[in-house]
């Protein structure tokens, strides 16, 4: 069992445990346990959906989500949504305009 939990970089008492488990309920082990916690507010059919959107245009954020409420989906949070489209790899760029308004005047065009 050590060498298996050094081969494999895990915890002797991790392997102990799994083979225990194995001989006890063969195969069965192998299927993880259902995990504690809410379960997700955007469903994989959802998500999909919205990835595409995504892809097609480039919306913000506050559209997407209204376009995804339009279209019949769950109502979620504007976090709940970015959450998901950055766990798909999404990057968030500021719009032009906003860019614009954050801009800091030179001081020779401040008013006197």
């Amino acid at each position: 069992m050590k060498v298996i939990a050094e081969t494999v970089g895990i915890d002797i008492r991790t392997v102990g445990l799994t083979r225990m488990d194995w001989l006890k309920r063969g195969f069965e082990s192998l299927v993880d346990a259902p995990r504690s916690g809410a379960p997700r507010k955007i469903t994989p059919e959802q998500l999909e959906r919205l990835l595409d959107a995504a892809e097609k245009e480039p919306l913000t954020a506050k559209a997407l989500l209204a376009k995804h409420v339009d279209a019949g989906g769950t109502l979620v949070h504007l976090n709940t949504l970015t959450q998901a489209l950055k766990k798909a790899q999404f990057v968030w760029k500021r719009t032009r305009s906003s860019l614009k308004k954050k801009e800091t005047k030179p001081l020779s065009d401040l008013p006197k």
